[in-house]
């Protein structure tokens, strides 16, 4: 049986159309010009500087988890937060009660709590959106109280740690227009939660928004982003393998502006970052999730960053 040329042409060409679509470009090139270059000077400078401000990642020098009832302050060894040893031998207790956290501290010692004199007090936890934890300090220490699951912990800082004074810089990778791409942000009906593998092994439940998909050299990619209420970006967490060489082992992060309309995303992975875990092991970041692992390398962005805050405070306790 002869089958007519036009239905033939027609089947080939609705074919290619249908192939030309699936591999159609998300966006067009994205050029570093001078207003890149500039903004991404700006936020180099913006990101390094607090790194080394005093509640910067830089600064933190230990990670205690409260036990049920008294905990003692100091730094003595016998105490469960230690503080680092040109501080007071004993500050002060956190007793915990049934996951309330009462501070206690030796008011001639002049502890401060958000800024005002405090001699008892309940804590606040980091565990409230739009909240801030309370910060009580002490000379150049001062510690927040955070929540991770069921455990309730106490992160200690010191403006003079050895990481800050020592700090120059993070090493990068050259910009490339190649990694600055269009993706397309594909929103879930409802955020999912789905669970995240953390540094300090727990599970956390974390809201995903969506999934971007984006196009490197000529291939179709995705990775889930999170985008908190009110929030005009969106987050994501994702490894390739350049960690362990290149980059910082546990994976970086990077931040996009949120969508419009067109749900088009700026994604530039020369904005590519060091979780704060790459900066001390007294973080408890997310880990990337199974989907979020590329398989090209992503050459752009923060290198691993050859330095620790790690001094005389243990987080082992």
């Amino acid at each position: 049986m002869r089958v007519p040329v036009l239905s033939t042409i027609s089947t080939i060409s609705g074919c290619l159309a249908l192939v030309c679509a699936c591999h159609r470009p998300i966006g067009p090139p994205r050029p570093l010009d001078a207003s890149w270059q500039t903004a991404y000077a700006a936020w180099i400078r913006d990101r390094e500087k607090k790194l080394v401000e005093p509640d910067g990642w830089l600064c933190v020098v230990g990670l205690f988890w409260l036990k049920e009832g008294e905990n003692g302050i100091g730094a003595d060894p016998k105490n469960r937060i230690l503080f680092p040893a040109a501080s007071p031998p004993f500050v002060g207790t956190i007793t915990l009660r049934e996951g309330r956290a009462r501070l206690k501290v030796d008011p001639v010692l002049g502890v401060l709590a958000n800024g005002k004199a405090v001699e008892k007090m309940d804590l606040q936890a980091d565990d409230v959106p739009g909240v801030a934890p309370d910060r009580v300090s002490l000379g150049s220490v001062s510690f927040v109280l955070i929540k991770r699951g069921e455990k309730l912990g106490v992160r200690v800082f010191d403006s003079e740690s050895v990481a800050r004074r020592m700090f120059r810089g993070i090493e990068r990778f050259e910009p490339s227009e190649r990694f600055r791409v269009w993706g397309r942000f594909e929103p879930y009906s409802e955020p999912r939660l789905m669970d995240t593998q953390t540094v300090v092994q727990t599970v956390e439940k974390v809201p995903v928004s969506g999934e971007i998909a984006f196009d490197l050299d000529g291939e179709r990619y995705r990775l889930t982003a999170t985008q908190e209420p009110g929030s005009h970006e969106l987050f994501i967490v994702f490894a390739d393998p350049t960690n362990g060489r290149e980059t910082y082992p546990g994976g970086r992060f990077l931040v996009a502006p949120a969508p419009g309309e067109d749900r088009l995303v700026d994604l530039d992975f020369n904005r590519a970052y060091n979780p704060p875990c790459a900066f001390t092991r007294f973080a408890t970041c997310p880990l990337p999730r199974p989907q979020d692992r590329l398989p090209v390398p992503i050459l752009a962005g923060e290198k691993t960053f050859h330095g620790s805050s790690d001094v005389e405070t243990e987080s082992s306790k």
